[in-house]
C-alpha cells in the first residue's frame, strides 16, 4: 500500500519512531496510521491537503458560509446554470452574491446552489507535519503497550470533541493553525 492522503511521508513517520533505515517490516501498518492521522488533523485545523470540495446549499441568501477556508472558487451553479457574479472572502470561507458595490442574492430554492472550491496548501506547514508525526508516534506506541495510569493518578485526558485520542502536545502544536470559526 502506498500513502495516498498523508500529511507526512513514511520516512518521516519512521524517523519519529526512531527506526533504523532498513527497518521496513511494519511499513504497511505504519502507512495505515499515517492515512488515519490525516483526517483527524484536518478535523482540527481544516483542510491541509490540496483537494476540490463541493458544497450544496439553499439559495435565497446574499452569502454562502462554507465550513472551510478555501484558496479559490472553481465554480458556482444556481439551478444548474453557471453563476459568475460573486465575490469571496476565502480566509473566512464566505462567498457573496454580487459585488461589493452591487450586492445580490443567490437564486431562491432548496439545495439549488452548488459551490465548488479548492482547499488546502501546496506545502504542509511545519507545525502540522510535526503534530502529525507526534500523533502517529503516539498511536503506534499506544497500540503496542498497556495504557495504565501510575498508582493514584487519573488517566490522562487525551480526547477532543470528535472522540479520537489526540494528546495535548499535538493540540498545542496545531494551535497556530486553527480551523475557520464556526457558528453556534
Amino acid at each position: 500500500m502506498a500513502i495516498v492522503d498523508g500529511l507526512i511521508t513514511l520516512a518521516e513517520a519512521r524517523a519519529s519512531l526512531g527506526w533504523a533505515t532498513g527497518q521496513t517490516a511494519d511499513d504497511a501498518d505504519l502507512e495505515k496510521y499515517i492515512e488515519a492521522a490525516t483526517p483527524v488533523i484536518e478535523n482540527i485545523t481544516g483542510p491541509v491537503l490540496v483537494k476540490t470540495r463541493i458544497y450544496t446549499v439553499d439559495g435565497g441568501r446574499p452569502a454562502v458560509v462554507l465550513p472551510v477556508r478555501f484558496t479559490s472558487v472553481t465554480s458556482i451553479t444556481v439551478d444548474g446554470g453557471a453563476y459568475t457574479n460573486f465575490t469571496t472572502d476565502a480566509s473566512a470561507g464566505v462567498v457573496m452574491a454580487g459585488s461589493t458595490t452591487a450586492p445580490d442574492v443567490f437564486g431562491y430554492g432548496i439545495q439549488n446552489v452548488v459551490v465548488t472550491v479548492s482547499v488546502g496548501t501546496a506545502t504542509v506547514p511545519a507545525n502540522i507535519k510535526l503534530a502529525t508525526r507526534e500523533l502517529v508516534r503516539h498511536w503506534w506506541q499506544q497500540g503496542r503497550q498497556a495504557n495504565i495510569p501510575a498508582f493514584g493518578e487519573a488517566p490522562p485526558d487525551n480526547s477532543v470533541p470528535m472522540g479520537f485520542a489526540v494528546p495535548k502536545r499535538v493540540m498545542e502544536l496545531l494551535q497556530p493553525s486553527p480551523r475557520v470559526a464556526g457558528f453556534a
